[in-house]
């Protein structure tokens, strides 16, 4: 429906969320001593507790990074926003193949006493008034296990409810959930849901196998409109901008999001339960994203900071190249750079090379990546993908892009060049 203003849902928890015209969007960040203090509960063991071998580094540097304010890695600013939303009266349902550990070692967030095998998940453990943590390893069904857990977001919206594919290629068993019901149960039955699809994503040097999460299918599915919309506006800013990013989730089916930065992930989680309305998430991380050197500091969680659409890196003062791009493929070639300039001796080796990483693909961002080509009108524009051009973002991006710069430039034979596999 055009106008959603009279939809009126019910639902297990009482009067459920409803359309009520465009909702404000909130900052996601809390005080620096809260997350501080969380930080310390969400890694801290009773004193009995015998930790694995293998698990004491990962939550010894957690505890550095804490201290330190700084070299927060990707799960423990997944462990501050779990653990910020329970103290803040949500639950959290997190749901999938080894997710307690993990696939790839990284989670921990359920530990294992090596001398008795007793279970500890100090997520459960943040204040006594907080919300119910579930974390629980499923089956091997991603239709069954995805299944369950749309129905149960849909009936729990106070509730954090996310699942997560073992790997990203492992959604194809879940295809009938995200075609016929998460896409677009809220066109058809006017509901809402604020279900959370988990993927990794991302090539990693290897073949096709375990590496894409198909992202193109889920951005084909989205009803996102290719054309600048009416209310594009150049000047907003701050809040106003949060408030216009938000109203278009609002009216679209969907989100999808590939976070590259810790604070980023924090943030989107958050975002998903503070916000006023439900929507599904869709998102995808990089399995090489998700320990150092991908780092951020604890300040960019804290107090006035919030969910970022678009990060640019630090170029020359006159840009020469924008590259547009999504995931891990940023961090990769600026390590290469990084590599090159040292084997060179030349440290402003391509300096004049700007990276404009895409966090939030659909609803596609308009007015982020707006001030981007404003603030380097002179640049050439590029999209960067590792996927080839039938997969990944670029058929979803590429109407958007050149339709943007054609508004903006009144250049109407402008079309963005596309660097990937062929």
């Amino acid at each position: 429906a055009e106008d959603k203003d009279y939809i009126k849902v019910k639902d297990s928890v009482g009067e459920g969320f409803k359309y009520s015209g465009v909702t404000g969007a909130k900052t996601t960040g809390i005080p620096l001593a809260d997350l501080k203090t969380i930080g310390e509960k969400i890694c801290a063991l009773p004193d009995t507790f015998s930790l694995h071998p293998k698990a004491e580094s990962p939550i010894k540097n957690r505890r550095e990074a804490i201290k330190k304010e700084d070299g927060v890695e990707y799960c423990l600013a997944e462990g501050l926003a779990f653990g910020s939303l329970a103290n803040e009266g949500f639950n959290i349902r997190l749901t999938g193949e080894d997710v307690q550990r993990g696939t790839f070692s990284q989670r921990h967030a359920v530990l294992i006493d090596s001398k008795t095998g007793d279970k500890h998940m100090p997520l459960a453990y943040v204040s006594k008034e907080q919300g119910h943590v579930t974390i629980e390893n499923s089956a091997l069904t991603e239709y069954g296990c995805c299944g369950y857990e749309t129905g149960y977001a849909f009936g729990n919206h106070d509730t954090l409810v996310m699942w997560e594919a073992q790997f990203g290629d492992f959604a194809n068993g879940a295809q009938i959930v995200f075609d016929q019901y998460i896409s677009s149960m809220e066109q058809k039955w006017f509901v809402q849901n604020p279900i959370i699809i988990s993927l990794p994503h991302g090539y990693d040097g290897q073949g096709p196998e375990h590496s894409s999460s198909r992202l193109e299918r889920f951005l084909s599915s989205s009803d996102d409109t290719a054309t600048v919309p009416a209310n594009f506006n150049l000047k907003a800013e701050g809040q106003e901008l949060l408030d216009l990013s938000e109203s278009r989730i609002q009216e679209m089916n969907w989100q999808v999001c590939y976070t590259t930065r810790p604070s980023n992930y924090y943030h989107v989680l958050r975002r998903q339960m503070l916000r006023s309305f439900r929507k599904p998430l869709i998102h995808a991380f990089a399995k090489s994203g998700v320990r150092a050197p991908n780092l951020s500091p604890l300040s960019e969680m804290a107090e006035g900071t919030t969910f970022r659409h678009v990060i640019t890196t630090e170029a020359a003062e006159k840009v020469r190249k924008v590259i547009f791009c999504t995931g891990h493929i940023e961090r990769k070639l600026r390590a290469m750079l990084e590599a090159e300039r040292k084997s060179t001796s030349n440290a402003t080796l391509h300096n004049d090379v700007m990276f404009a990483v895409v966090e939030q693909i659909s609803p596609f961002p308009w007015e982020h990546i707006g001030k981007v080509i404003e603030q380097n009108p002179e640049a050439k524009l590029v999209w960067l993908q590792e996927e080839p051009q039938n997969m990944g973002c670029w058929q979803y991006v590429r109407p958007r892009m050149n339709n943007l710069v054609q508004h903006m430039k009144g250049d109407q034979s402008f079309r963005i060049p596309f660097i990937g596999r062929a």
